[in-house]
């Protein structure tokens, strides 16, 4: 499965790096591109270090309305989203992304285990769902599986 992720991204279009000052050097695949929300400073650097290994991340934003703003700015391949954030929610900003960005895939980050919140989630257009307190365990997992357009629920949802 991750040979056929990379190979999704290697055939996006986008600046792909370059070896310096070898034009006619081989041009190795972009890493995906990622943009992360949540309200709690601590929660967005546990999981930038977490991803920022395997995928670029492109911004780090603390409300719905600029995770928005920041998803049209950099045209990431995920945005890794709270469900619940100021100004505006994360199913909120989910809804507006998967409406003008269509090639955005969220995965929702969240403490709410309740039916509701993961219902709301998926109709909104997210394409996973996963517990803040599994992150470390299932957020690379589920950025997999809906990168290959598959879906994603922690593990204890499902």
């Amino acid at each position: 499965m991750k040979q056929e992720a990379e190979k999704t991204f290697a055939e996006r279009p986008g600046p792909e790096p370059r070896a310096s000052g070898n034009s006619d050097a081989p041009r190795s695949p972009r890493r995906p591109r990622i943009v992360l929300a949540d309200d709690d400073g601590v929660i967005l650097g546990l999981v930038r270090d977490l991803l920022s290994t395997d995928y670029d991340v492109v911004a780090q934003v603390s409300d719905g309305e600029a995770l928005v703003r920041s998803v049209v700015e950099h045209c990431p391949d995920f945005a890794v989203v709270d469900v619940s954030m100021p100004v505006k929610s994360g199913i909120q900003a989910t809804r507006e992304i998967t409406k003008s960005c269509r090639s955005v895939k969220v995965i929702m980050l969240s403490v709410h285990d309740e039916l509701a919140y993961v219902d709301a989630a998926f109709e909104a257009g997210a394409r996973g769902y996963v517990l803040k307190f599994a992150a470390y365990s299932e957020l690379i997992p589920a950025i997999r599986a809906v990168a290959t357009d598959g879906r994603y629920l922690s593990s204890r949802l499902r």
